[in-house]
């Protein structure tokens, strides 16, 4: 293939990933309806994965819920909030089945999209936090924060729909081998306002002085760190 047909192909295959080029008029009507919160947005449309694949791209579910977002050090209510869990980047729609924006992260302190709550603890300064956001689990003197990612990834091994993707698919395709691999990471953020990861279950044991004999000893990890986090709250 020559230089010519190969920018092409590379030029076709970033415009079908983001949609960029074809989201101007979307954006331009938004802005002119949304008056002053329209301030929160940056200008451009959200990255669309325009391929075949399974999984989904997001924190949990692509269903946009109704939360809050703190911005800039305004206080902004009632928008429909998701997070792409690729690229750790908060996401609004501004009503129903509409176009998809990307928030600047670099000005979100947190956000919450139904009952969970996304920190930005990078921005609020906690040592040992990376970039991105971490969800509240449990919240105590020591605080549970769990932080989602995914990943693109291709495999011919079907038994990646379930933990491999983060859930149960039931129209997952067999006939499709792209798919966003899904993993999840726990944090514990202490007293003196360090996060702290959580490598396994004699980490939080040893962390929060919680016997293994009051913790429930088939759970999994996720299950496992918040009881010892309640354990620890209700000091036992």
């Amino acid at each position: 293939m020559n230089l010519k047909k190969t920018y092409i192909v590379l030029a076709l295959a970033f415009a079908s990933l983001t949609g960029y080029s074809q989201d101007y008029p979307e954006r331009q009507a938004f802005q002119d309806s949304s008056g002053k919160v329209s301030t929160l947005f940056r200008q451009k449309q959200a990255v669309r994965y325009n391929f075949p694949h399974n999984g989904n791209s997001y924190w949990q579910s692509p269903e946009f819920k109704t939360g809050e977002v703190l911005f800039g050090g305004k206080l902004y209510k009632n928008l429909l909030l998701n997070i792409d869990a690729v690229r750790h980047q908060p996401v609004v729609m501004p009503d129903r089945n509409s176009v998809v924006l990307d928030l600047d992260r670099e000005y979100v302190l947190y956000f919450t999209m139904g009952k969970a709550r996304l920190d930005n603890l990078f921005l609020q300064g906690v040592k040992g936090a990376g970039e991105g956001f971490y969800e509240l689990l449990e919240d105590a003197d020591y605080k549970l924060y769990r932080r989602v990612g995914k990943t693109l990834a291709e495999s011919t091994d079907f038994s990646v729909n379930g933990d491999g993707i983060g859930y149960e698919d039931p129209a997952y395709r067999r006939d499709v081998h792209r798919y966003f691999r899904y993993h999840a990471d726990f944090y514990a953020l202490t007293p003196e306002g360090e996060l702290v990861p959580l490598r396994n279950k004699g980490s939080v044991r040893k962390l929060l002085g919680v016997k293994k004999s009051n913790l429930p000893s088939g759970a999994s990890p996720e299950e496992y760190f918040r009881a010892a986090f309640k354990i620890r709250k209700a000091g036992r």
